[in-house]
This record gives structure tokens, C-alpha cells and sequence, in this order.
């Protein structure tokens, strides 16, 4: 729980940092006062729903809601952690013993 409660703040950090970095917030007012014809310091009717569907996106690619799973398919945490074991479990067949190392790459 730690581990994926870290991972949700450090992709909303992330998100974050890339909206000010692209000024969404002027990209919301623009597209509003293009939707509606007004201007307003604060598109609350396009901020709202748009915070909510990037919370919702992020617990749909983490694959969890908190215990309970989504569907059958690891996340991507998961597939990394798959991934990091196999290279792990490879490095130590071949390190493990210095002449087995050495018979192979003698062949």
C-alpha cells in the first residue's frame, strides 16, 4: 500500500509539474471562453471534471483500488518488478560461479 500510495503522489507530482510547465490553466480558460464566448479567471466547469478524470485515469493504470483489483492483468509496477527479478535470477546463474562464467563464454 505504501509503495503504490508513493507512486500516486509522485505521478500527480509529475502531472503537476507538466501542467505549468505546458500553462494548462490558460489552455482552460482559453478553451472555455472558445466553448462558452466568456472569460473567467477560473474554468471551474472544464478544471473540475478534468482533476477528477486524471485521478481516475491513475488508479485505472495502477491497476488497484486500494486492495481490490480492476481486473486480471498486472500493473505496470508488477510487470517491473517481473522484469527487474528475471534480469536479477540471470545475473546470478551466470555469476555465480566464476568458471561456469568463463566455460561460457569460451564456447
Amino acid at each position: 500500500m505504501f509503495v503504490w500510495l508513493l507512486l500516486f503522489v509522485g505521478a500527480a507530482l509529475a502531472i503537476m509539474n507538466f501542467h505549468e510547465d505546458v500553462s494548462m490553466r490558460l489552455v482552460h480558460i482559453r478553451l472555455y471562453e472558445m466553448i462558452t464566448g466568456k472569460t473567467v479567471e477560473h474554468p471551474y466547469l472544464l478544471q473540475i471534471p478534468y482533476s477528477f478524470g486524471l485521478g481516475f485515469g491513475m488508479i485505472l493504470f495502477f491497476n488497484h483500488v486500494f486492495k481490490k483489483r480492476l481486473n486480471e492483468e498486472p500493473s505496470p509496477l508488477e510487470v517491473e518488478m517481473f522484469k527487474y527479478q528475471l534480469d536479477l535470477d540471470h545475473y546470478v546463474a551466470l555469476n555465480e560461479n566464476k568458471e561456469t562464467l568463463k566455460d561460457i563464454h569460451d564456447r
